[in-house]
Formats: C-alpha cells, sequence, structure tokens
C-alpha cells in the first residue's frame, strides 16, 4: 500500500504541491446489535480509502487542500490529487500552517493487534451476543434494551514528501 501511498505523494509534488501526504486506512468489522432480548441486526462491513492532502505555498502562506479516494488505483490517485490541488487553489493561506510531519525515528507500539480477533467468524459473534442476552437474562433487575458486540481490524498507512512512510496494523474489540 505505501507504494501507491507514495505514488500520490510524488503525483502531488510534481504537479505543484510544494508539500504533500497520503494517509490509508482500512477496516474490517463484524458487528451485532441486540434490541430487546433479541439478536436484531448482525453485519460484516469492509471500508478502505486514502486521503491526499497537498500544501501549496501562496504569498502569505500555504493553502492546504485535501481529497479522499476509494478506489485504491494509481489513475484514481492522481485525479484525487488534482482535486486536492484544485482545493487548495482556491482556499486562503492558513497563515498558521508550518509544515507536515518531518521524519523522526518512530517508536513502535507492541500488541495493537490481536490475531484472534481476525479470526473470528461472524456466527461467532451472534453466538456470542445470544450468550450475552442468556446471561443478562438470568437477572431480573437487567432489563436490556440495547446492545451489541463489535470486532474490528485494520491497516494503516501514511507517506508524506517529508520522508515520513510507515504502516501498522490494529484491532479491537467492543461489548
Amino acid at each position: 500500500m505505501r507504494e501507491l501511498l507514495e505514488y500520490a505523494v510524488k503525483q502531488a509534488e510534481k504537479r505543484g504541491a510544494s508539500q504533500a501526504e497520503a494517509f490509508y486506512c482500512d477496516q474490517n468489522r463484524l458487528r451485532t446489535t441486540i434490541e430487546k432480548k433479541q439478536v436484531k441486526i448482525s453485519e460484516k462491513k469492509y471500508e478502505a480509502g486514502i486521503g491526499i492532502r497537498v500544501a501549496v505555498k501562496k504569498t502569505g502562506g500555504y493553502s492546504i487542500g485535501f481529497a479522499y479516494l476509494t478506489d485504491l488505483t494509481k489513475e484514481a490517485a492522481a485525479k484525487t490529487v488534482q482535486q486536492a490541488l484544485k482545493v487548495a487553489s482556491f482556499k486562503k493561506p492558513d497563515k498558521d500552517f508550518k509544515s507536515f510531519q518531518e521524519r523522526k525515528q518512530a517508536k513502535t507500539v507492541q500488541k495493537i493487534f490481536d490475531k484472534t480477533i481476525a479470526k473470528l467468524e461472524h456466527e461467532t459473534i451472534v453466538a456470542l451476543a445470544k450468550d450475552l442476552i442468556k446471561t443478562a437474562s438470568t437477572d431480573k433487575r437487567i432489563s436490556t434494551i440495547i446492545g451489541g458486540i463489535a470486532l474490528r481490524t485494520g491497516k494503516v498507512a501514511i507517506a508524506n514528501s517529508l520522508g515520513v512512510s510507515g504502516e501498522f496494523s490494529t484491532s479491537g474489540y467492543s461489548l
């Protein structure tokens, strides 16, 4: 994915951006909703996209443009770079903007991705929701109005014209 991000950054510089940054995020989600002691909705969803920011030097500072794409191809990235540059061309300079992030030694954060969550199946989540309803129903003081279970896994990547480049995977679980 970083190859596509770096392509977008180079396209932006080639077309007049003083600085550029491309940020990728994808997410797989499993979600089950509980209403009135019943599993109501259970869905699986995948989303992915790239945000492109450009800084264009003008008298008085830099104008910032932003555009987003979900078609993860070089052609779409090039068009989106053009859109971000167009947005920047219409905006007044931001006198407070100094620069995108410069490259620094990044710290590695351990244990932000759990392989177990990535392997859980849709049926398992529905079964967990039913078990949750059963457990909550054993105490008459508990009135189940709404609840749910959500799992997500994803990847984040970034590249910019100042040498920043990196990626990592994430996961999360809520009940």
